[in-house]
């Protein structure tokens, strides 16, 4: 299971404003705002809003680790950490439950 194209769309958006923050070395504020001014999709509200505030989390978390442009950019930064299982698959589901008791 992959990233929908709306954090996929919104990841494309971040990343030259990332870029450019990491670059001239902006204060985190200024980021959140220039990221918060750059949201292309209308209404903030439903699936697409949900998708960029998780990106955007993601961007400024990485912003304020320091983390380098390389690996901004790779999708090993933009993809979650939660383990992978089939909804199907009881195993997964219970090894799952498993590590968050």
């Amino acid at each position: 299971m992959g990233s929908s194209e709306w954090r996929l769309n919104a990841r494309q958006i971040m990343v030259p404003i990332l870029a450019q923050a990491l670059a001239d070395n902006w204060p985190v504020q200024t980021l959140g705002r220039a990221i918060h001014r750059s949201y292309p999709w209308g209404r903030r509200t439903n699936h697409p809003y949900s998708c960029w505030l998780k990106e955007r989390s993601i961007c400024l978390r990485a912003f304020v680790n320091g983390v380098t442009i390389a690996a901004q950019i790779s999708a090993d930064t933009f993809t979650s950490r939660r383990p992978k299982y089939k909804a199907n698959d009881q195993q997964g589901m219970m090894a799952l439950e498993a590590t968050h008791e």
